[in-house]
């Protein structure tokens, strides 16, 4: 999935474009980055919550780290459209100002990369890991057919699309399945409190 973009690239244009490509998805990983420093210390007290079977706090705790990967998406959205052309013109020696929406495209693709990220850890805690092969056979199959198409369409924007949409869609897949499995385990669980 993250590489079916420039396997787009790579088939139907440049080099040049290949390499102007890479130079503006390079700080899409920083979101993930920072934000495994939000919510990796915080894993242990969610597992805890979920052995406790304390699902008020366990929800809540979810739902802060949401919202905090989401504000460090923001964050480096505004960083990235003040900052990110102008510096990686300098670092890569090229000028990437045609790019600039493209690099938007990719850092908001990076937000729901590492929102995906957190909400797999999180299904990995409750015991839904094999589920999430179905949204990766899933995804991958959209993008298979998605990737070439807004590449030839769109160029480089259309293969920033293909990472966003693919992101995205993990994302959302991902989140409808923790509401699911959430439901499922607060049912489960008064079913036996009231036993």
């Amino acid at each position: 999935m993250n590489n079916a973009p420039k396997y787009a690239i790579d088939a139907l244009l440049s080099q040049e474009q290949q390499a102007y490509y890479s130079f503006i998805a390079m700080p899409v990983f920083v979101i993930s980055l920072l934000s495994n420093f939000i919510y990796q210390p915080v894993l242990t007290k969610i597992a805890d919550f979920i052995n406790q079977k304390n699902y008020t706090m366990f929800i809540k705790e979810i739902i802060k780290q949401i919202e905090y990967v989401l504000l460090l998406t923001i964050i480096v959205l505004i960083g990235g459209f003040l900052l990110g052309i102008p510096i990686l013109s300098v670092l890569y020696k090229s000028d990437l100002t045609a790019y600039k929406m493209d690099l938007m495209i990719l850092l908001l693709g990076g937000g729901m990369y590492a929102l995906s990220n957190f909400l797999i850890i999180v299904l990995t805690t409750i015991r839904k890991q094999n589920t999430l092969i179905g949204i990766y056979i899933l995804v991958s199959i959209l993008v298979y057919f998605l990737s070439n198409k807004l590449v030839s369409l769109f160029n480089i924007t259309g293969a920033a699309l293909t990472y966003t949409i693919s992101m995205t869609t993990v994302t959302i897949c991902c989140l409808l399945l923790f509401i699911f499995s959430y439901n499922e385990m607060r049912k489960s669980n008064d079913i036996r409190s009231n036993n």
